[in-house]
């Protein structure tokens, strides 16, 4: 403030143009000091425009957020500077008299001092004199006259004012000119760099990044500059150029692991005039991406984050099996099937036809939605809804039915890591998805075979890279399998015979009814007859049946067929019966059936006539060569003439090699008699089987085949064979050692000869048989001849009878 002095001792006139000089003064530094703070803050709009721009032009980049606010900051710096210095801190200084009078004293000569020695002498003072009052006052009386007609405007020099003003001016039309001239240009400056706003600069060029994800190659955007990839799939990212924007020559990609060092580079492929595509095989790291082409680059990098995709870890299928299996259990009160989990190891599994399932895939992640995909329809869940899309089968467009809120809500758990979802295997080969009222049927119907391909979505929006697949295929319930055949009995049988039946029955699940079922004379339809046991849904059922045909009361030469059935439970799609293969039988009488025994007997004799021809051979043949050896003895003990010792070890080693020979064709032999011998055995059971079966009253002759032929058979194959098979291969293991052959060869003579005797003395069973029905079968022709000589008598007597009525 300026200094008050007395006004006792000037005249008004001298502080009132002092006091008028200090606000002309205070005007002007306001004026000078803010035209200094707006030129610098134009020409921070020119150098920010400037900086800004150019850079993006030449680097083809933007400066940060941070870089421009740092240039905000220094030009609000400056101007703050600029404020204080020129204008705050110059208007409010303290402007004395003194120093105002002084400029006034500079600028106005004719003042010759005395304003200023006014101004100083007019404080008071103690030691002043009367001639200096007088002074003072002459001295205040002619300023005072003077003051009134100063021009104070000649006191400031106003061109530096003038000049500030000038580039205010000018900098201030640039700035509005360039604003209407470029108005875009102006917006994005006071964007970029007042509201620090992340806005590019218009360019030429644009690109809008997307990615074509799999599978399907789905387009995804980023969502705030992230996409979500998973692990280990081909990233493809497909720029796209916006109408109206230049179209680059190329696009280019660089990119760099977030958490990891590495990284790398590439150029997309263009594809048509105004799109560009690139794929990243295998990406198995986060990474960050910058787009470049032409003048565009993205200011903040895309970032891929790499994440595992959804993928089924278990599926279990919760299976009610149809209650002809009998495969479920039941609760504990026993009043309920429970279903029974069965997880699925492969990518086939099989359940028999008509099991009701619930069908739970259990993720690694939380799902927002799940699509099964089969042949015939295609379900698409998320938590809150659900639709079944059943293809067309023609030109119409495809049916796509809702699902109940209610049930939709159920085909994924509240943590979103299991879906479940009710199906059923059904017999058909194109099951019916709809009811006639055109609603969805629940569980839903499955063909026979059947392909699921299960797609994940989880919460990343990441899609599985490869549906799980699984083959369900129904197990449809065959017939059973019927193995019997008639035991101890031929095609020939007599009107009281018994067919013994044996053999197995084996269904899937059970055997409901076994029974014979048969015809007579090839009858229309089946007779049945039940079996004398049960096989009370057994899965396997051993048959050991009779039929009795006395029961029949058949004539002879009429025909029977008899056959096996089995059903099985299946009441869902069966039940299923099988037949076996149907054995015909013709009655004849105990007499030719006998006849027709002693034909195989007969043919059996001569089996065993050769067989005992073979082994005599054996016998003759070892012999032979026992004394073979014996002769070559003292060629072996001595030493020959060397003119004949090459031809006595030649002799030698042929008869080693022939004695090998025959031990070797020996034993090879010997059990080719036994096996022939053991089916001999079997064919006499079967004819003693077949007469009892029959009911034939021969019991003697019953008798004389089982202790003279089957047990001396049996005795003969159960040791006999096997003593001279032991025999010989003692024989040929003692000429591989090289070591003495007599004593197992003697052996196998004496072994040899008890065979023999063996076999003998059951041919003469079999000749004294024989005789037998040699003479039965003597007695029956016999009995024919009279028959057919008494037919001829009769028809003889009919024809005389008619002559002589003549």
């Amino acid at each position: 403030m300026a200094d008050k002095t007395s006004h006792e001792s000037l005249r008004p006139e001298i502080p009132a143009v002092l006091t008028r000089l200090q606000g002309r003064i205070r005007r002007y530094v306001f004026w000078e000091g803010m035209a200094t703070v707006l030129v610098v803050l134009s020409l921070f709009f020119w150098v920010s425009l400037a900086l800004d721009y150019g850079f993006s032009v030449i680097f083809k980049m933007e400066f940060s957020r941070d870089f421009r606010v740092v240039i905000a900051l220094i030009a609000i710096g400056l101007a703050v500077a600029a404020l204080v210095t020129r204008v705050l801190a110059r208007m409010f200084r303290d402007f004395h008299y003194e120093a105002l009078a002084l400029v006034l004293e500079r600028r106005f000569p004719q003042l010759n001092d005395r304003l200023i020695t006014s101004v100083q002498l007019a404080k008071p003072t103690a030691d002043r004199s009367p001639l200096t009052d007088d002074m003072l006052h002459r001295a205040v009386d002619e300023v005072g006259d003077m003051a009134d007609g100063l021009p104070l405007r000649d006191v400031f020099d106003f061109s530096p004012l003038k000049k500030v003003m000038a580039a205010v001016v000018l900098l201030a039309a640039s700035i509005i000119g360039f604003a209407i001239v470029f108005p875009g240009a102006f917006t994005t400056w006071y964007h970029r760099n007042v509201l620090f706003a992340d806005e590019f600069w218009p360019r030429a060029s644009e690109l809008e990044l997307v990615v074509l994800a799999t599978p399907g190659e789905r387009v995804r955007p980023f969502r705030d500059g992230v996409y979500k990839h998973p692990r280990g799939a081909d990233l493809t990212l497909l720029a796209s150029v916006p109408t109206g924007k230049t179209t680059p020559e190329r696009v280019r990609m660089n990119y760099r692991f977030k958490n990891r060092s590495g990284g790398g580079d590439g150029y997309f492929s263009q594809l048509g005039e105004s799109q560009f595509r690139m794929t990243v095989k295998g990406l198995q790291h986060s990474s960050e991406l910058t787009i470049t082409g032409g003048d565009y680059y993205n200011r903040r990098p895309y970032v891929i984050e790499v994440v595992d995709a959804p993928v089924v870890d278990r599926i279990v299928l919760d299976s009610l099996y149809p209650p002809y299996t009998r495969l479920n259990e039941v609760n504990a009160d026993g009043t309920d099937f429970v279903r029974t989990p069965v997880a699925v190891q492969a990518t086939r599994h099989a359940l028999p036809v008509g099991t009701d399932v619930i069908f739970r895939a259990d993720s690694n992640k939380p799902l927002t939605a799940a699509r099964i995909q089969t042949a015939s329809f295609t379900l698409d869940i998320n938590p809150e809804q659900a639709t079944l899309m059943i293809p067309s089968t023609t030109e119409q467009a495809d049916q796509v039915i809702p699902i109940a809120a209610d049930l939709a809500s159920t085909f994924i758990d509240s943590e979103g890591q299991r879906i479940a979802i009710p199906l059923i295997i059904t017999g058909e080969a194109a099951p019916q998805l709809l009811t006639a009222e055109g609603e969805v049927r629940w569980p839903l119907p499955l063909p026979v075979e059947s392909s699921l391909l299960i797609e994940l979505t989880d919460q990343d929006e990441v899609v599985s890279q490869q549906p799980t697949r699984l083959d369900l295929s129904g197990i449809v319930d065959e017939p059973p399998v019927v193995e019997t055949r008639p035991k101890g009995i031929r095609n020939a049988i007599t009107r009281q015979a018994v067919i013994p039946i044996e053999g197995k029955i084996t269904d899937d699940y059970g055997i409901a009814e076994t029974r014979f079922e048969y015809t007579i004379n090839q009858e229309a339809e089946f007779r049945q007859h039940p079996f004398n046991s049960s096989a009370n849904m057994d899965r396997e059922f051993d048959v050991d049946e009779s039929f009795d045909v006395l029961n029949l009361d058949l004539a002879l030469g009429q025909k029977l067929t008899l056959s096996v059935v089995a059903t099985d439970g299946d009441n869902l799609n069966g039940p299923h019966e099988k037949r076996s293969e149907a054995t015909v039988f013709e009655i004849v009488s105990p007499d030719e059936l006998l006849s027709l025994i002693s034909a195989r007997e007969l043919n059996l004799r001569n089996r065993f006539e050769q067989i005992l021809r073979e082994v005599q051979a054996r016998r003759t043949d070892l012999s032979a060569h026992r004394a073979k050896l014996l002769a070559a003895e003292p060629l072996r003990g001595t030493t020959p003439p060397p003119e004949q010792a090459d031809e006595v070890r030649k002799q030698l080693r042929e008869l080693d090699i022939s004695v090998e020979t025959v031990a070797q064709r020996s034993l090879l032999d010997i059990r080719k008699n036994a096996n022939e011998t053991a089916s001999i055995e079997e064919a006499f059971a079967d004819i003693h089987a077949e007469l009892i079966n029959n009911r034939v009253k021969a019991q003697r002759m019953l008798d004389r085949i089982e202790e003279g032929i089957l047990k001396p058979l049996n005795l003969l194959n159960t040791f006999h064979y096997n003593n001279v098979d032991e025999s010989l291969g003692l024989f040929k293991l003692a000429l591989e050692r090289q070591q003495s052959p007599y004593e197992p060869l003697d052996k196998c003579i004496a072994d040899l000869d008890s065979t023999i005797a063996q076999i003998e003395k059951i041919l003469a069973a079999m000749l004294k048989l024989a005789t037998i029905n040699e003479a039965r079968e003597l007695l029956r022709a016999i009995l024919e001849k009279q028959e057919e000589l008494k037919k001829q008598t009769e028809q003889e007597r009919k024809r005389k009878l008619i002559e002589s009525l003549k």
